[in-house]
């Protein structure tokens, strides 16, 4: 899999999720929102195509195991101070920043321990090199059902 880090602009991205899950939204008869918690730059640099699947498998499945309320998208932009090397007051970057997307929703939720299940480290292996290939390192995880 390829990840790519290409500009794209962010309200697009989110407006295309947006209109593709708010029609499931509606006929299951749940509320669906995307909400801006802060200003948000126009422009990012980012995977348009992953960030947008992973958004797209999030609100999905938030819809899917809600049966009343709704579930909301809810933005948050943080700008970074700039690091100087020189000592002195940081700037705050308008380049750099963190961004966090919150799927919310009002559904059942799950177990603490089906999120232990969920959310743990991935193991790393190394698969051997096929030959005239170079060797790739893969994360998976195994679930032995």
């Amino acid at each position: 899999m390829n990840v790519e880090a290409v500009e794209c602009g962010l309200v697009e991205v989110l407006a295309d999720v947006q209109s593709m899950m708010r029609s499931r939204a509606l006929d299951k008869g749940i509320d669906f929102t995307l909400e801006y918690a802060t200003s948000i730059p126009e422009r990012v640099v980012t995977d348009p195509t992953r960030l947008r699947q992973i958004l797209m498998n999030l609100v999905g499945n938030a819809i899917k195991f809600t049966d009343a309320g709704g579930v909301r998208v809810v933005v948050h932009f943080e700008q970074l101070a700039a690091l100087e090397p020189e000592a002195g007051p940081r700037e705050i970057s308008p380049t750099l920043g963190s961004l966090l997307i919150e799927v919310i929703d009002t559904g059942v939720g799950i177990s603490i321990e089906q999120q232990r299940m969920l959310f743990q480290p991935l193991p790393r292996r190394i698969f051997p090199r096929p030959a005239g290939l170079v060797e790739r390192d893969w994360a998976f995880r195994s679930r032995g059902d």
